[in-house]
């Protein structure tokens, strides 16, 4: 988990570390990139999601060796669900909440590594004008 220059991580069962990135993460700023020169689009089918007819939507990006379905609202045209796979990697991440408020909030660290109370919570922030998705994975 990233917030702002944060980096939380965990083994599984294990206590949560904190340490610094290198670069802040900030979201949605490189977010288009991840989808340059898309190949192979395909259509695949219609499935209900989150009580919208969704469309499955499959593409490659050969830049970066990642294979995508999306999973479009045919109504609102907002992606509902993205699944992605790569070489020993796989991802769903399910969009929600759409235009809502979100609160980020970092993991408790043992009091060795403990983060510094700015970095405790942020809320979400940016453009107001665009619309962002809650993410799960």
């Amino acid at each position: 988990m990233s917030i702002g220059d944060a980096r939380y991580d965990r083994e599984p069962g294990g206590e949560w570390t904190r340490s610094r990135r290198v670069n802040p993460f900030s979201f949605p700023a490189d977010f288009p990139t991840y989808y340059t020169k898309a190949t192979g689009p395909r259509l695949g089918v219609q499935e209900d999601l989150d009580g919208e007819r969704c469309q499955i939507i499959t593409f490659h990006t050969p830049a970066s060796g990642l294979w995508y379905a999306w999973r479009v609202g045919t109504g609102t045209h907002l992606l509902r669900r993205e699944a992605m796979v790569a070489d020993h990697h796989y991802m769903i991440t399910h969009f929600t909440s759409f235009d809502q408020p979100g609160q980020i909030t970092a993991p408790v660290v043992a009091p060795s590594a403990s983060s510094p109370a700015s970095l405790i919570s942020r809320p979400c922030g940016g453009n107001s004008h665009l619309r962002r998705p809650s993410m799960a994975h």
